[in-house]
């Protein structure tokens, strides 16, 4: 809240289902996108860094990305769901689906993990997408330094530390997975 309220605005929006923006996944255009408008995206819309992904799938409305999901190929026709979200104040309808039914015709997976935060699961999308909930990861941990969320390697980086460090954790994981 304190280091970016637009965000979280938008969280809760999302969570109640109040976005400003609603469109349909069937009036988009779906396409690759590069690493660089991803970044841009999570920049603007998500809390989370940028993972390396080697698959970036979008959703255009109007010539604007309005959704993306990343992918990491594992090898062996299996893969993990790294990233998946909506732009901020905008509700895509049936946005996951159109862009996992797009990546299982194009790449012919044999499996697809995911984790989802326990803190803010959207599990209706792995629902509607075919996915099966099969595990729990433990919680992890962060460091807060003046006001920042940061985690081991970010906390490494700081020359000057101050004395006093919280260490603060999230709910986990769910794991979850399509199999074809």
């Amino acid at each position: 809240w304190t280091n970016d309220r637009q965000k979280c605005k938008f969280l809760i929006k999302r969570l109640l289902n109040l976005q400003k923006n609603h469109i349909f996944a069937e009036e988009c255009e779906i396409t690759h996108i590069n690493e660089e408008d991803e970044k841009l995206f999570m920049e603007k819309n998500s809390f989370n860094k940028l993972i390396h992904s080697d698959i970036r799938i979008g959703l255009k409305y109007r010539e604007k990305i309005v959704s993306i999901m990343s992918f990491s190929c594992k090898g062996n026709g299996k893969y993990e769901l790294l990233f998946c979200s909506d732009k901020s104040d905008t509700k895509v309808d049936g946005s996951g689906k159109r862009m996992i039914e797009y990546f299982i015709e194009k790449y012919c997976p044999s499996s697809i993990i995911s984790y989802d935060d326990r803190r803010c699961s959207f599990n209706d999308f792995y629902n509607e997408c075919g996915f099966v909930k099969n595990g729990f990861t433990g919680p992890k941990y962060f460091y807060v330094v003046k006001n920042k969320r940061m985690n081991e390697d970010e906390l490494k980086k700081i020359s000057n530390l101050p004395k006093v460090v919280n260490k603060i954790y999230d709910c986990g994981g769910i794991r979850y997975e399509w199999k074809r």
